[in-house]
């Protein structure tokens, strides 16, 4: 559900206030964890459970607008990298806490206190945010964003409806879309099925896989905040002189960096080969994987029309949850009907698909709406 959520989410945002929908989101989600805490009927407990996906989805969306709002294009990459980092580090930081307040004081306490601390956070920050800088007093120069943003409301050349069509007859919104999927498929397939591959296959210890596959989310965070920072370089020195994006060619080098140690992975790995030798190519992988998965959002969020990004936003994250599907059934069917091997040649085939779309992307306009047409 958080998946539709985040989607829904992003459809929204592009309509209503940044700052009420993210602290609506919030109250919303420690609202309903309370209630979980206190929920004793497995159907109540399974619409709660539901319903708090959806609550959560509508925390992203809006912290891209701001973002976009508030920042230059300059800056826009890293900042996402590092909102995406923080979200990373509470993932890993709450099964720890959970555990903790599980052992001591219950299961429920795991659901009322974060619940709690959600409610009351929601509060502080919606006295806190604001949708932009004009509500500060800050002039629509704040940044180039800005200023394009306070143009495009104030007068267009073509109306709502003829915008969202146009933005979905894009093609750089379908490469990001095709791109962001097949990304996702090869990330869920490796982060499920290459730790069952050491350990059947190559006869690694439990203990030695998991070492090893928890490189490729340690290589993620750093890829994710590599792609951002230096990709905001690119944009900055050559941003106005191309028509493609200045983000496009560091994707391609690491989706072929990607495929050729997946490759390496499933052809080259033994039982004597050394934990660390593995555990090198994982992250490299998942370096590679998370620059990727990271500037796709950005990359459909900055160049997305001021008006619809969200929107953009939503398409692009939604085709990753597709990918992110189809790691499961199919590469399952493939297990069982052929070998590991044709597991990897299947996300082998798909990181090849990927470096050449983007190849080919390199000569589509990134952007998604004539330029023209919003002035």
């Amino acid at each position: 559900m958080y998946g539709v959520g985040k989607f829904t989410g992003g459809l929204l945002s592009d309509n209503l206030s940044p700052r009420t929908m993210f602290t609506a989101g919030m109250l919303l989600t420690g609202i309903i964890n309370i209630l979980i805490a206190f929920t004793g009927n497995v159907w109540l407990l399974t619409f709660l459970w539901s319903a708090n996906g959806l609550a959560q989805g509508c925390g992203w969306p809006p912290c891209t607008k701001l973002l976009r709002e508030w920042f230059s294009p300059y800056e826009f990459g890293t900042l996402w990298s590092l909102l995406t980092a923080g979200c990373n580090l509470t993932t890993s930081i709450s099964p720890i806490l959970t555990a903790f307040l599980t052992t001591n004081y219950g299961w429920s306490a795991a659901f009322l206190t974060p619940g709690i601390s959600t409610v009351l956070m929601s509060i502080i920050v919606y006295f806190v945010i604001c949708d932009s800088p004009s509500e500060v007093g800050l002039p629509e120069e704040f940044n180039q964003k800005t200023a394009m943003k306070s143009r495009t409301d104030h007068k267009s050349k073509t109306s709502k409806r003829e915008q969202i069509i146009a933005l979905i007859l894009s093609p750089f919104l379908w490469v990001l879309s095709f791109g962001y999927l097949m990304t996702l498929f090869v990330k869920t397939g490796v982060g499920e099925w290459t730790q069952l591959f050491l350990m059947q296959t190559i006869g690694k210890s439990q203990y030695d896989s998991s070492i090893a596959m928890s490189f490729l989310e340690i290589g993620g965070l750093f890829g994710s905040i590599a792609s951002g920072y230096v990709t905001d370089k690119l944009v900055r020195k050559y941003g106005a002189s191309t028509v493609s994006s200045p983000r496009i060619p560091p994707m391609i080098g690491f989706a072929f960096i990607q495929l050729v140690c997946v490759y390496l992975l499933h052809t080259s790995v033994t039982s004597t080969t050394s934990l660390w030798i593995i555990s090198a190519l994982i992250f490299t992988i998942g370096f590679s994987l998370y620059t990727a998965i990271n500037l796709y959002g950005v990359l459909a969020m900055e160049n997305g029309p001021p008006g619809l990004s969200g929107t953009s936003h939503a398409i692009v994250a939604l085709a990753a949850n597709v990918g992110a599907t189809l790691a499961g059934i199919p590469l399952t069917t493939i297990s069982k009907s052929y070998d590991w091997g044709a597991v990897f040649v299947a996300l082998e085939l798909a990181s090849l698909f990927c470096g050449c779309l983007l190849i080919g992307a390199r000569n589509v306009s990134r952007h998604m709406i004539d330029p023209s047409k919003l002035e």
